[in-house]
């Protein structure tokens, strides 16, 4: 059996090549077990949710743990879930005031797999409601909807054509707040057959855009995929052409198209770490790659506020079973800002979840298979102070916005006063929060959103948009 640990770090997103930093200065371990991370959530206030599962003589439950900001632990819950359950794999998502579970697990006492069950806790861990729904075999993200629903993304066995012998396919449903089932789509390709769904965001057509691959062994075709908001197909584009890439990680960008970021193995003439840069309709705008020793799996990318990107997965050192945590970040035209790899104890090393958290810290997720002995979750804090101003320089010249993050007024900085323009803040779902009308001044303060969140601030000129994230505390 693999022995497992999460990890917990900050990465310090700085412009050099090696200006990063990665501390482990905390952890909260398990003497008796060993410990797989899931996912992890950024609550209201700062403080995070872990989603574990315990590896103990057989049976996995999963187990929710609580640290502040500063990675002190408040509780440790065992056995939340509302049945006896070998946990598999889960995800999470805040909606105030619940945290919202998907989690696909077996069940020992019936001896069902792949059981999905949905559930909704507070924020003390107590279970608010559940529901066991149909088998989900692997979900990878989970995202508010657009109209008030829970959408998740992930592979489910194939229901929509018969004869394929149970073959996996990207799927999508949505629930509602009673955790009852609305709708479930599922994507085909009728020539590779096999495929997966990976990262899910907000399209800008009021639906979603994800990430799909279809194929076997290594030899993918990957394709950005956008549907209307219950799911039915609109459009579908293949990424990179020119590779078998299995793109996985996918964030908006700032300027209203998306990124997405891949890898492919060893067994390719040249190993690659791929990242592509596409507009709001999926047309090309840049695509890059960075040549790895011997093959890359890269799943998850975020966007940051100084409209750089910073991208998670794993690096073949040697082989297939000596593999090392991988981070890099990348600016807006694509060039490599810096890379590092995880120096965990291990000898099979990941991450493949990162949180951009409201103090400034990156968080990422992932796990580690030592040789011998039980393993642990560490957690390490590093302030990107980088991010507390935001800078852009465009034809209308520098402009600043700061505090970030920022708790009650914003400066906006205009390196040349603008006489016609708007200015819109907008939260994560794309709903107006607040508007107001450009002055011919170069500094503007602007009162920041009420609630917590992260939220973007477009300058409308009129030669085109400019647009920040920031985050309000």
């Amino acid at each position: 059996m693999r022995i497992l640990f999460a990890i917990c770090l900050c990465i310090a997103s700085l412009y050099s090549t090696y200006a990063q930093q990665v501390v482990f200065d905390n952890d909260f371990s398990d003497n008796d077990f060993s410990l797989v991370g899931n996912d992890l959530l950024e609550l209201p206030g700062g403080d995070i949710l872990y989603l574990v599962a315990v590896y103990d003589t057989g049976v996995y439950p999963p187990r929710l743990i609580k640290t502040d900001a500063q990675g002190n632990v408040l509780w440790v819950k065992d056995n939340f879930s509302p049945l006896s359950r070998a946990f598999i794999n889960g995800n999470m998502v805040w909606d105030d005031p619940y945290i919202l579970m998907v989690l696909v697990t077996n069940d020992t006492a019936t001896g069902l797999r792949n059981v999905t069950q949905l559930v909704k806790l507070d924020t003390s861990g107590a279970i608010i409601d559940s529901n066991t729904i149909q088998a989900f075999t692997n979900p990878s993200q989970l995202i508010l909807g657009q109209n008030g629903e829970y959408i998740c993304a992930g592979t489910d066995v194939d229901e929509i054509s018969p004869g394929q012998g149970g073959l996996l396919v990207p799927t999508i449903f949505a629930f509602d707040n009673n955790l009852d089932i609305i709708w479930r789509k599922q994507y085909f390709d009728q020539e590779l057959k096999s495929g997966s769904a990976y990262d899910i965001v907000y399209s800008y057509n009021g639906g979603y855009a994800m990430t799909v691959a279809f194929g076997f062994n290594s030899d993918y075709q990957s394709y950005l995929l956008e549907v209307d908001e219950f799911g039915d197909s609109l459009k579908a584009v293949r990424l990179n052409q020119d590779t078998t890439a299995s793109f996985g990680g996918l964030t908006r960008t700032l300027d209203g198209g998306y990124l997405t970021v891949g890898g492919q193995d060893g067994n390719e003439p040249l190993p690659l770490v791929m990242v592509q840069k596409l507009d709001a309709n999926l047309a090309t705008i840049w695509s890059r790659s960075y040549t790895t020793a011997l093959g890359a799996e890269v799943s998850y990318v975020v966007s940051m506020p100084d409209s750089g990107y910073v991208f998670c997965g794993t690096i073949y050192t040697n082989n297939d079973y000596d593999q090392a945590g991988y981070l890099a970040k990348v600016n807006d035209a694509g060039d490599l800002l810096w890379e590092t790899t995880l120096p965990a104890p291990g000898y099979y090393d990941e991450i493949y979840r990162l949180v951009l958290a409201s103090n400034n810290q990156l968080l990422a997720l992932g796990y580690s298979e030592p040789i011998t002995g039980n393993t642990t979750i560490i957690q390490s804090r590093i302030i990107d102070t980088t991010l507390t101003t935001a800078i852009q320089t465009v034809e209308l010249g520098k402009l600043m916005l700061y505090p970030n993050p920022v708790t009650d007024v914003l400066t906006l900085e205009l390196e040349r006063p603008l006489e016609n323009g708007n200015v819109v803040i907008t939260n994560q779902l794309g709903q107006e929060v607040s508007r107001f009308s450009l002055t011919n001044e170069q500094i503007y303060k602007v009162q920041a959103p009420s609630q917590p969140g992260i939220y973007y601030l477009t300058l409308l000129s009129l030669e085109r948009s400019y647009t920040f994230r920031f985050i309000a505390q």
